[in-house]
């Protein structure tokens, strides 16, 4: 037996045997081998036959039914998402003008029952909202407040009470049949004649700054705010700087950040990430299917979203959460449809045979991704807060447009005439795109090679050949061969077999060819290293302790609701809120209400014991952050720290209403007195009820105010406990309390979210696989990436170490807003299956074609590592278009995202994944590997050291 030039046997029917058919396999155990192959005359089957059926058999008769019903309705399918392109071009401007950022609180919680308490009590909307319009003086040096009859007082003073009017004639302009809204406008210009003592909390710095305070109820739908600024910017004084705050404020800035990190994602982002979609699959043409396939992807789920929108709440940052995710995934998924279609055009396979493939091997890949994926979004269906649930209502219909578009439209834009021109595109483009189509990711192409029967090979390839003689030309050696073996054929083989052994020999060809490239790849020597034992538990052990150090840092994370890290940076209302925190008190925006139920006392709420309980309350309120002294509180029986008797309460409410000329009636404290009680005292009839206001020294939505309202909960149970309250109910309502309990709720609920999503991801991994092995390994893997990410994350935002780079996106915050841990942790579990997916799915159909445990995986990796990189990178770079945000929430959103994702590709799947595959081999037994999945008898090895390689069968 003679050997060619590159080492391989001339004995062709042995090639024939060990390079066979697709699905041929031989019977006996076939070692591939290297440069200089020990063949044996015995070792060349006779026969070949066809593998057990596997169930995976069923996907192949399903993808070939779906891509026939696809093939016969192009039209119709090209049709239907035209429809949503068209409607999508309505709902996509106006989406984020309905969404809502406003918190609910849980239906159970503390701030729920005080709030229907209180409403109880005041048969008043609970929907009251405060804005504060600052007016500043232009030169920080001229009073806005005195004297009284100067130009800029007579001026602000006619602007405060013209906004007073207009306030009022929009809540009743607003007001219909079935809503009835009003607005309340306090001012130190309204209260300064009378009521000096309360006027002087309205001003500030010797009276160059003063606010005006406007509560309503007319809802954020409406024009009420639109109309006020309006009238803001057209009658604000001259020499006098106006600026508006408030949580609704918050919510249009939020907005139009919204927009804008749209604009930047559309502008930026997108075309990055296709840019890096086109040099993976080197066909400039074919790039047209994945921006058709996004562009239509974005008009449907936004066409579905639009009016769930208009049904109940959706969270003003969904549609950029949204746009990450459809980038990121239709890219995702547009390279691994389009990859596996190259590949087998490289094969020579007909344009209907490829998209077959694409669809059995690639969709199925990406259908058992995406349901995962959806799946970890719909979990957060069970978060009680309406916002976070349309978070996962958005990414749950981004996820299946993206899946129904990626496997309805590409499919039938490939089977249009234009198909085949773009997946083998002329000269031109292949110029363009460097490469031809077929030969992304180093995948070898046999356009200018003949299949067996024609002609020997050509003179240039000889040239190639004998120009570096110390490398075998594996493709002239195999294509002499079986040159030869076919001209040496029977004259009587009918054409059919002719046409079979053709097909044969240039799969055969091509698959020699492959495995050629696969031996010299990066990824195939990784692998090589990671599955010898030794390599594979050292790699192991030093992942994990590089990893855990990290990792345990997520025990120090601290979360927090202020709207510092919600709001841009450049927010207006962020930039007054801030202002109006350091002149007049963080606590001003959002002040607490302390509710005085007496409905179940005996005691009223003017009587000598009812002003015991209110001292005992400020006093045991006070002295703690937030609230040192009694000044923070305002009631009837305390004006900012000036305690109020019984008996002057009783003065000025009682005997100075009956008769308002008696003297000292006019005093300023008894008229103060008289005010407050109107304000502050429930007007329903039967009721005693009134209440406390609390306006603390901190940011009551800062962690430092959040402690206020959990210490001052405690404490008044306490007073509850020990029978000082006498019968009254006292509530704390208003202030940070929705946002604080909805975010307790939220957390409380975490644990158990995890904990079942991993339970699904286990069960839906396992159904996919049919192995418990599996989704124990990917279950494993997960936690390690959520555990550095989040570590890294404190590290980053909480203990700075980044802040070196002066980038406003990485820089030191002290703690981390309370939505990115929870919105993040279904996207990254989603998206580390999705690698998974992709990579296991390719290591089980070599295993299926009866490669062994370890030439599976080196197959697998060798096929998918490229790919997984790629779509990495481009995951990365969509995800990163939110570090450009200016809002903190998003930047820190971006940051866990990215840092998942390229810990997930270059760590996790790239060396974690093989080294627990091989471990699992080599140290329980290869049958334990996909247990209790019964694999075929393995036929097939790869010689590790080796060049050579042997074919991949139907697996290829």
């Amino acid at each position: 037996m003679s050997k060619s030039p590159g080492g391989l046997t001339n004995n062709t029917s042995e090639i024939k045997s060990l390079l066979a058919v697709p699905n041929s396999k031989p019977k006996t155990k076939t070692k591939i081998n290297g440069p200089s192959p020990q063949t044996s005359s015995s070792a060349s089957p006779s026969t070949s036959s066809a593998p057990p059926p596997d169930p995976v058999d069923q996907t192949a008769i399903f993808a070939r039914r779906w891509c026939t019903f696809i093939q016969t309705h192009v039209p119709h399918i090209l049709f239907f998402w035209f429809l949503f392109i068209l409607s999508g071009s309505y709902c996509f401007p106006h989406f984020a003008d309905v969404t809502d950022s406003s918190f609910y609180p849980p239906a159970d919680s503390y701030s729920n029952l005080a709030m229907e308490r209180f409403k109880d009590c005041y048969e008043t909307s609970s929907d009251t909202r405060a804005m504060i319009i600052l007016m500043d003086s232009a030169d920080d040096s001229t009073s806005l407040i005195a004297p009284s009859d100067s130009e800029i007082y007579l001026e602000t003073s006619k602007f405060a009470t013209d906004l007073a009017a207009k306030a009022s004639e929009l809540s009743d302009k607003l007001s219909d049949a079935g809503s009835k809204y009003s607005s309340n406008t306090t001012s130190y210009y309204l209260l300064s004649s009378t009521y000096p003592q309360v006027a002087d909390q309205y001003q500030c710095c010797d009276g160059t700054s003063t606010f005006l305070y406007l509560l309503y109820d007319a809802p954020m739908t409406t024009t009420f705010i639109d109309d006020i600024k309006s009238f803001v910017a057209d009658n604000s004084p001259a020499n006098v700087t106006v600026s508006l705050t408030g949580i609704d404020l918050f919510q249009i800035d939020t907005l139009a950040g919204v927009q804008s990190d749209l604009g930047k994602m559309d502008g930026t982002v997108l075309p990055l990430a296709l840019i890096i979609l086109a040099l993976i699959l080197g066909n400039f043409p074919l790039m047209l299917i994945p921006i058709v396939a996004i562009l239509t992807t974005i008009c449907a789920e936004f066409t579905i979203m639009y009016p769930i929108a208009l049904c109940v709440q959706v969270v003003s940052f969904t549609p950029s959460v949204m746009m990450s995710l459809t980038i990121a995934m239709s890219i995702d998924y547009s390279l691994f449809l389009l990859s596996r279609c190259n590949e087998e055009i490289a094969r020579k396979r007909t344009v209907d045979e490829a998209i077959t493939s694409m669809v059995e091997n690639a969709g199925h890949t990406i259908v058992a991704s995406g349901t995962t994926l959806c799946f970890c979004f719909i979990g957060m269906l069970f978060f009680p807060m309406e916002m976070l649930r349309s978070v996962g209502i958005g990414a749950s219909v981004a996820i299946i447009m993206a899946l129904s578009v990626n496997l309805s439209l590409t499919p039938a834009l490939l089977y249009t005439r234009w198909g085949e021109k773009m997946l083998r595109p002329n000269k031109f483009f292949s110029k363009m795109c460097c490469t031809p189509a077929g030969t992304s990711r180093g995948f070898p192409r046999l356009e200018d090679v003949n299949r067996a029967g024609s002609a020997p090979a050509t003179s240039s390839s000889n040239s190639n050949s004998s120009s570096n003689p110390s490398k075998p030309d594996l493709t002239n050696a195999l294509l002499s061969d079986f040159t030869a073996g076919a001209g040496s054929s029977s004259s009587e083989e009918s054409n059919n077999t002719e046409t079979d052994t053709a097909d044969t020999d240039a799969d055969a060809l091509y698959e020699a060819m492959d495995n050629a490239t696969m031996y010299s790849s990066l990824w195939f020597k990784l692998g090589k290293f990671l599955l010898v034992p030794f390599n594979g538990v050292f790699t192991l052990l030093l992942v994990v302790a590089c990893i855990i150090p990290i990792a345990t840092n997520f025990t120090k994370l601290e979360t927090t609701i202020t709207f510092d890290l919600m709001l841009p940076s450049s927010a207006s209302s962020l930039t007054t809120f801030d202002e109006i925190g350091v002149k007049f008190g963080p606590g001003t925006l959002s002040p607490y209400k302390i509710l005085f139920d007496g409905r179940e006392s005996k005691f009223g709420i003017a009587s000598t014991e009812a002003f015991e309980i209110y001292a005992q309350v400020i006093e045991s309120l006070s002295n703690q952050i937030g609230t040192p002294d009694g000044t923070s509180f305002t009631s009837i029986g305390s004006i900012n720290g000036t305690p109020v008797g019984y008996a002057e309460y009783e003065f000025a409410t009682v005997k100075c209403f009956k008769e308002p000329l008696f003297p000292k009636c006019s005093d300023e404290k008894v008229q103060t007195v008289a005010l407050i009680a109107n304000n502050l005292n429930s007007k329903v009839a039967g009721i005693e009820a009134t209440y406390m206001s609390a306006i603390l020294s901190v940011d009551p939505f800062s962690n430092e105010g959040t402690d206020w309202l959990k210490e001052s909960r405690i404490r008044l149970e306490a007073l509850e406990t020990a029978k000082m309250l006498k019968g009254y109910q006292v509530v704390i309502t208003d202030g940070a309390g929705v946002e604080y309990d909805a975010v307790e709720e939220v957390y409380s609920v975490f644990p158990f979210m995890i904990a079942s999503t991993l339970l699904v991801v286990f069960c839906l991994m396992g159904f996919f696989f049919k192995s418990v092995v599996v989704p124990i390994r990917s279950v494993f893997s997960i936690m390690l990436t959520l555990g550095f990410v989040y570590g890294l994350t404190v590290l980053v935002y909480q203990d700075g170490i980044l802040s070196w780079m002066n980038l406003d996106c990485l820089s030191k915050t002290n703690q981390i807003s309370w939505l990115p841990p929870v919105m993040t942790f279904s996207i990254i579990v989603g998206l580390g299956l999705d690698y998974d997916v992709f990579l296991i799915s390719r290591i089980l159909e070599f295993r299926l074609n009866e490669f062994d445990d370890d030439g599976a995986v080196l197959k697998g990796l060798y096929k998918t590592g490229g790919i997984i990189t790629a779509a990495g990178i481009i995951m990365a770079v969509a995800f990163s278009g939110l570090l450009m945000s200016g809002e903190l929430l998003l930047n820190q959103t971006a940051f866990i995202l990215v840092a998942a994702v390229l810990i997930d590709t270059f760590v996790v799947r790239t060396i974690l994944v093989p080294v627990l595959m091989g471990l699992v081999s080599k140290l329980m037994g290869a049958e334990v590997s996909w247990w209790p999945r019964a694999m075929p008898e393995p036929t097939r090895f790869l010689e590790k050291g080796g060049v050579g390689g042997g074919g991949e069968g139907g697996g290829g």
